[in-house]
């Protein structure tokens, strides 16, 4: 529920509510949202989400940088290529469990020069460490004699994590004069005061100006002026009102804020394959795999302001949270093929179908200030349900193989994946809005991975390997620098007669585009020629992510 709003001498904006009487013209929303209402996540968070992985699920295939289109009998074949559960020859049960360190650097820059003696770059870091299970596996083999043509009939069962989304970023901010409440205010232009005034007006407002209706109900910003725009006379909203011509409220015109934004995530993606493949006479291996999606993905997004000493509005400090939670379930397909042409050299292709996922989200704000006199209000908003389907991108993955005898094994794939094809259904678009499908195929491309690996037997049944990984940026808008994400390798097996043992080591880095903490453009009626304004933060910030990752598989033949 929201708290009262703080106390204020509201003398002029009293004025300004009795200069008109008509308050339906007035309970209007006129505005345009870019982030518009929350319908699902934007693209960019849905691309991160259901982006492709390199499926390295086990210790062996991390290793090799993931490079296992055409190797095989090794459980990430389920998740890679399914034809290559044909290549067993023994029945086998195993288990990867994985320690996983994420650090988050963040750089941050004020993008003018407008505050001379004060830093204008800032820095932060956050660290996420967890331990967790990234793949259990059953794989019964039916071999049969070398006289048959069709030599072994496979089938494999396992839960695999494809994506973890446990993290932590820390982003603060130079000192600047831009406030997200002055966009708070902005959303709410037109609004009637009295639709603010209790949890409907959360009801009432699209998700992404339910900050603009808590700071309202927190005692942040005020109806402060009504304009008349064409004619008509709108209310407008900021984080001061005039007191006898002077301001007074939360921040007034010279002040300065130090906005930070801590984002945690957390959940995972959960593949449960079933997989089915076959060896025809040592010559060609056919697979496939059944696999069920299983999505839980959490979001928290802990915005803040704080002020210094010198400022003459009272706030010290505000703090604007969002949290989300995305939860969905889906089938999908992989169809592969293995040839083994002559000699060692293998030749694998497989193809991942899209899945088209039902997504039910809930999502909520809250807003808690401080302010002098160690006065605090707090608001909260209900929480919101909303269900979507979102389309991923189809996948075709390749690879070519050569085996030196028993001794060493170099391989090489190349993925490549159509993020520009994904799109989200369910969704009720206003006429002449931007609809996803739009923003996927305008600001999204069809990306690459290249995997290379290699393995070499030292005797005594020890293996070393080693590995490379890098994924290309797919996003149009950015410079390549940003999301390309590069991963090294290195990895230690022993193989027996009944069980195994597989350690590797990977580490990963790539960086974040810049992004600014809000932003948003209000446009007003006008006629022909409507007048637009901007809020946008005077700062942006770019992380960059080191993740360092030990994995351990251990198996037993039979």
């Amino acid at each position: 529920m929201a708290a009262d709003t703080k106390p204020t001498d509201r003398a002029t904006a009293d004025k300004f509510k009795r200069q008109t009487m008509n308050r339906a013209i007035l309970s209007a929303v006129i505005m345009i949202v870019t982030a518009t209402t929350l319908k699902a996540q934007s693209t960019g968070e849905l691309v991160r989400i259901f982006e492709s992985s390199s499926a390295m699920s086990t210790s062996r295939n991390a290793a090799m940088g993931g490079a296992f289109t055409s190797l095989g009998a090794d459980p990430s074949s389920m998740d890679v290529n399914p034809a290559g559960l044909g290549m067993y020859r023994s029945s086998e049960f195993s288990f990867t469990g994985y320690i996983l360190s994420r650090r988050s650097t963040s750089v941050s820059e004020r993008m003018t020069g407008n505050l001379q003696g004060l830093p204008a770059t800032d820095k932060g870091t956050a660290n996420k460490l967890n331990a967790n299970i990234s793949n259990a596996a059953f794989v019964y083999s039916l071999t049969r004699q070398n006289g048959k043509a069709v030599r072994a009939l496979n089938f494999g069962f396992s839960v695999s994590q494809q994506t973890n989304f446990r993290s932590s970023t820390y982003a603060p901010s130079p000192y600047t004069r831009s406030s997200i409440a002055d966009m708070f205010g902005a959303q709410l232009f037109g609004v009637s005061p009295d639709a603010l005034k209790d949890d409907n007006a959360y009801r009432g407002m699209p998700a992404s100006a339910w900050g603009a209706v808590g700071a309202v109900q927190s005692g942040l910003i005020f109806d402060n002026d009504i304009v008349n725009v064409g004619g008509k006379d709108y209310f407008r909203y900021g984080p001061f009102y005039y007191d006898d011509g002077v301001q007074v409220g939360s921040l007034v015109d010279g002040d300065i804020v130090k906005p930070s934004l801590n984002r945690i995530t957390s959940g995972s993606t959960i593949n449960y394959n079933l997989s089915f493949a076959t060896n025809i006479s040592d010559r060609l291996y056919l697979g496939l795999t059944v696999n069920i999606v299983d999505l839980d993905y959490s979001q928290r997004d802990l915005y803040r302001e704080d002020t210094p000493q010198e400022n003459h509005g009272d706030m010290f400090y505000l703090k604007y949270n969002q949290y989300l939670n995305m939860k969905g379930t889906t089938a999908g397909v992989k169809i592969g093929a293995t040839v083994r042409p002559f000699g060692g050299l293998r030749i694998g292709a497989a193809v991942h179908s899209p899945v088209l996922m039902s997504v039910t989200e809930f999502f909520s704000t809250d807003n808690d200030n401080l302010f002098a006199g160690n006065n605090n209000f707090y608001a909260e908003s209900p929480i919101m349900s909303n269900t979507y389907k979102v389309r991923s991108a189809p996948k075709l993955t390749t690879g070519v193989s050569y085996t030196f005898g028993k001794w060493a094994i170099l391989s090489v794939d190349y993925e490549h994946v159509w993020y520009n094809s994904m799109d989200v259904k369910g969704i009720n678009y206003a006429p002449g809005e931007t609809t996803f499908r739009s923003e996927f195929r305008n600001n999204y491309r069809a990306a690459g991975t290249i995997r290379a690996g290699a393995e070499l037997n030292i005797g005594k049944g020890m293996m070393l390997r080693g590995g490379y990984n890098r994924k290309a940026n797919n996003n149009k808008l950015t410079d390549n620098k940003y999301g390309t994400v590069e991963r090294f390798s290195a990895g230690f097996g022993y193989r027996g007669r009944v069980m195994f043992l597989d350690l590797a080591y990977v580490n990963t880095k790539y960086r974040t585009a810049p992004s600014v903490y809000y932003g948003y453009t209000l446009s007003i009626p006008n006629g022909n020629t409507p007048i637009t304004e901007s809020y946008i933060s005077d700062s942006r910030f770019s992380s960059s992510i080191k993740e360092n990752n030990l994995l351990m598989t251990f198996g037993i033949k039979f």
